[in-house]
């Protein structure tokens, strides 16, 4: 073979294996191919440094982190810095990881300068969890950059060496209730008060609060019970007195009665511990839209006066619930509910049939 067919010979392999490369990637056949190239040195002549060039000119960073993976004799700093020029955080972190005598540091760098959004925070933090080398500090401080508060949290928890101090300051600064919570709750060494000042001052999903209260070690009962009480809400005040300990109960049925919540009114009775029911069974009472609460104020409180709930039951003129309290309150006067029930029921029958014949008689009037 003459060195000019030869030449052709190469040109021709070097047009199938581009094409192998523009439709398959860097396949398992393409690998074979080129490891064969290269073990025949120069007779390849520069065949193996031109396919690298092709594969470094396409800018797929897969191509490029696959080449420097798989194939051998491949330019490790030639592709290092492709791989950079991509911008992709997914292949620089992987080309650090896997790519034997990779420049950490370099890919370190570069990887901050991606500033891509979800998945640059995301490989900053594979970076610090997986690279051995890697510089924890300067890693921190691009976490704490991207202002991510599920990534400065999970830096905190997992990363040896963070700033739990310096992290803290920026997790409280994103004003992200759930985080600063979990931070509390999971990071070792965290200032607990500090942390939930600013919990309360950012809270956004009052049940937090009971959950802060719950499971933070340290955690100021009274302080969390008052932004509790702040929040109006009557299912989360609820919530925090039947489930934390150390509570001023006094303090949360006050709270509960204001907002005048005959649903939670109730349940409060029913469940808290030293609550006063004369005080709750007035505040249901009172309470709009109670006809149902009174009912079972009656019949599930023990201690709940009967007599004054059967008035107010009655006082509702709901004949439903005035029945059921006939029939399902312990000395409650059946007979007499039973009868009020009755009337009450038909009357609004009497009153639906005379509306439909005025109804009737305007139609006739109009034709």
């Amino acid at each position: 073979m003459t060195n000019k067919e030869k030449e052709q010979n190469l040109n021709s392999i070097e047009l199938e294996l581009k094409d192998l490369i523009d439709n398959y990637g860097i396949c398992n056949e393409f690998v074979k191919y080129l490891n064969k190239i290269h073990s025949l040195g120069s007779k390849a002549g520069n065949l193996f440094e031109d396919i690298q060039d092709y594969i470094i000119f396409t800018k797929k960073a897969e191509f490029i982190y696959n080449f420097a993976k798989d194939v051998e004799g491949a330019n490790i700093q030639k592709l290092e810095d492709a791989i950079i020029a991509t911008n992709k955080p997914e292949f620089i972190y992987s080309f650090a990881l896997q790519i034997k005598g990779a420049n950490i540091e370099k890919l370190e760098d570069a990887l901050i300068a991606t500033n891509n959004s979800f998945e640059h925070v995301l490989h900053i933090y594979c970076f610090a969890v997986h690279i051995e080398g890697a510089n924890i500090q300067k890693l921190e401080d691009a976490i704490i950059a991207a202002n991510n508060p599920e990534y400065i949290y999970r830096f905190a928890c997992k990363i040896k060496g963070a700033n739990i101090e310096k992290l803290e300051d920026a997790i409280i600064a994103t004003k992200d209730a759930e985080y600063i919570y979990n931070f509390a709750k999971d990071v070792k060494g965290a200032n607990v008060q500090k942390l939930e000042d600013a919990f309360i001052a950012t809270i956004e999903k009052p049940i937090y609060i009971c959950y802060f209260a719950l499971y933070v070690k340290g955690a100021n009962i009274e302080k969390l019970e008052d932004a509790i009480i702040a929040t109006k809400f009557a299912d989360n005040i609820y919530k925090f007195a039947n489930n934390v300990e150390g509570v001023n109960v006094q303090k949360l049925e006050d709270a509960i009665i204001a907002t005048k919540n005959a649903e939670y009114i109730y349940k409060f009775a029913r469940d808290i511990k030293g609550a006063n029911i004369q005080k709750l069974e007035d505040a249901v009472i009172a309470s709009t839209d109670y006809s149902e609460y009174i009912y079972k104020f009656a019949r599930d409180i023990k201690g709940a006066n009967i007599q004054k709930l059967e008035d107010a039951v009655i006082a509702t003129k709901d004949s439903d619930h005035i029945f059921w309290f006939a029939c399902d309150v312990k000395g409650a006067n059946k007979d007499k509910l039973k009868s009020i029930s009755e009337k009450i029921q038909k009357e609004r029958e009497e009153k639906k049939k005379a509306n439909i014949n005025i109804d009737d008689l305007i139609s006739s009037l109009d034709e």
